[in-house]
């Protein structure tokens, strides 16, 4: 029983590809600006967090597939989205957990995330990354130790990667910094954790309305 990691996909536009994917899955979009104001929200996206400084942003969503063909909607604004998929082996997945951290530095921080215990009654666990910076020639895709790169995407004044956490284990996601050459950078940790089912009730995905689209 896991949290299997489906797919991951990247764009230099506010719409992407999401990969495949089916029912159930949660589907999890990092939207990156440089400006010092976040993309804005689709409808039928949940906010997790929105914040931006030093003309770089990033805004995370998701939403639970509710079909095998989502669309990612129009993210307002955002200069690139990272697009990750993951999907629950035998329950659902919870209301996912993140941090942002964000410097002008040559140490690329991905911040330190708490995670779940087996005694939680949760069955499994994972991470995903999302690394931003606005020194296109940086290695952005250097992945945080315990991480495996996805995607990259870059261009002139920015670049962005996505990972997933290797192995999936219980536990917190501790601190990890990746050394790169000093530049404005900004990151997102976001926790993707599987509850046994019927947890929610009734074949329900989640606890809240997951057709809404505005910050939780």
């Amino acid at each position: 029983m896991a949290v299997d990691f489906v797919g991951a996909a990247g764009s230099l536009a506010n719409t992407v590809s999401i990969p495949t994917h089916q029912r159930g899955d949660c589907i999890v979009i990092a939207a990156l600006r440089t400006n010092n104001t976040s993309a804005s929200l689709p409808s039928g996206w949940i906010g997790l967090s929105s914040a931006g400084t030093s003309n770089l942003a990033m805004r995370l969503g998701f939403r639970i597939a509710q079909s095998d063909s989502e669309t990612s909607g129009t993210w307002t604004n955002a200069t690139g989205l990272s697009c990750v998929v993951f999907r629950p082996t035998v329950g659902t997945i919870a209301v996912p957990t993140q941090i942002q951290a964000a410097a002008t530095s040559t140490a690329v921080t991905y911040g330190a995330l708490t995670g779940v215990v087996a005694a939680d009654n949760y069955i499994d666990q994972s991470f995903a990354m999302f690394g931003s910076t606005l020194l296109d020639t940086n290695a952005i895709e250097t992945p945080p130790t315990g991480a495996t790169f996805l995607d990259k995407q870059s261009q002139t004044g920015l670049a962005f990667a996505s990972f997933r956490l290797t192995t999936n284990a219980f536990g917190n996601w501790t601190q990890q910094t990746v050394t790169l050459a000093s530049a404005v950078w900004r990151t997102g940790v976001v926790r993707i954790a599987e509850y046994p089912f019927p947890a929610f009730g009734g074949g329900g995905f989640r606890p809240v309305n997951i057709r809404g689209g505005a910050d939780q």
